[in-house]
């Protein structure tokens, strides 16, 4: 395909079957794609910018390296699909299914991914900061060295999860459940816990909890770690190794 038929931007493609086809390096810049066909389909390198890609099947879809700043992707299905390396940054992805998809190395920053589906899916490396991940399920992801300070992730679950390396410092971590997950070198650093399920979870130190925020008895730690209370606002914590 030349540069002229790969130029898609601004156009009205709603409903389109673009499944199985290669067309990377193709320019979508603001175009409509709302209930189109991408899966199966080849769009690395491509340029998103503020398009539409509502209520979109995309399983499966290779868009790594392609720039969807300021997209709307919300109630979508990219199942298996990869977003390597690409710029996501405020970008709207609330309550689609991105299970098993591949994140790696990405920049969410600013995103909104509130109710998504991120089971299962790979975020290591990747650049998640300030943005909107309430309710999501993020259920046995791998979010090592990913960076998501200041990152809203209100009753999020990561039952299961990789997060080993992460920097969640100043994040709102309300009634979150890390049930089982790898916790190995996280810094809640200003991060609000309260509410926090941390039961069976991996490598949690006091050093860790004793650098967040959480209110008085509303956390549940894992059986090594034991929390006496000297008053509503001070406490010891200890940890059996």
């Amino acid at each position: 395909m030349t540069t002229d038929e790969r130029d898609f931007s601004g156009r009205d493609l709603k409903e389109k079957d673009f499944s199985g086809q290669d067309l990377s390096e193709s320019d979508f810049a603001e175009a409509d794609l709302t209930a189109a066909n991408l899966s199966n389909c080849v769009l690395a390198y491509s340029q998103f910018y503020r398009a539409r890609l509502l209520q979109v099947q995309a399983e499966a879809a290779d868009l790594s390296q392609s720039s969807l700043m300021e997209a709307n992707i919300s109630h979508s299905r990219f199942i298996g699909a990869s977003f390597a390396g690409s710029e996501l940054e405020g970008a709207d992805l609330r309550h689609s299914n991105f299970a098993n998809a591949d994140f790696s190395e990405s920049n969410l920053t600013g995103a909104y991914l509130e109710g998504a589906i991120l089971e299962g899916a790979n975020f290591k490396g990747a650049e998640m900061k300030a943005g909107d991940f309430k309710q999501t399920n993020l259920r046995n992801a791998h979010l090592s060295a990913a960076d998501l300070r200041y990152t809203r992730m209100d009753e999020a679950d990561f039952t299961g999860a990789n997060l080993a390396g992460v920097d969640l410092t100043g994040a709102d971590l309300y009634n979150v459940k890390f049930n089982g997950a790898d916790l190995k070198d996280v810094d809640f650093t200003e991060a609000d816990i309260s509410g926090c399920d941390f039961t069976g979870v991996k490598n949690l130190t006091c050093e860790q909890i004793e650098a967040a925020i959480f209110q008085k008895d509303t956390v549940a730690f894992p059986d090594y770690i034991s929390i006496r209370w000297l008053d509503d606002n001070e406490y010891e914590c200890a940890c059996e190794t």
